[in-house]
């Protein structure tokens, strides 16, 4: 299970995790909880305008990078 929590109006999204989702949303500031295997891990990103993230979750760590515009 994937939770993210917009800080802005404190809306609460989970996400099944799987082999791979996508989900829209808008600029602002976000914490997260994950269970991968049953292991929490929690942190927290920044998701600028017009700005794609891709959050990899691993048995033992949560990885966000920064998405490339295509050309």
């Amino acid at each position: 299970m994937f939770l993210i929590s917009e800080s802005v109006v404190n809306r609460l999204c989970e996400y099944p995790l799987k082999a791979s989702a996508q989900a829209r949303a808008p600029a602002g500031k976000y914490t997260y909880a994950a269970w991968p295997g049953g292991r929490q891990f929690t942190g927290a990103f920044s998701l600028p305008k017009d700005q794609d993230l891709a959050i990899n979750i691993f048995k033992e760590r949560i990885g966000i990078i920064r998405k490339l515009p295509e050309v």
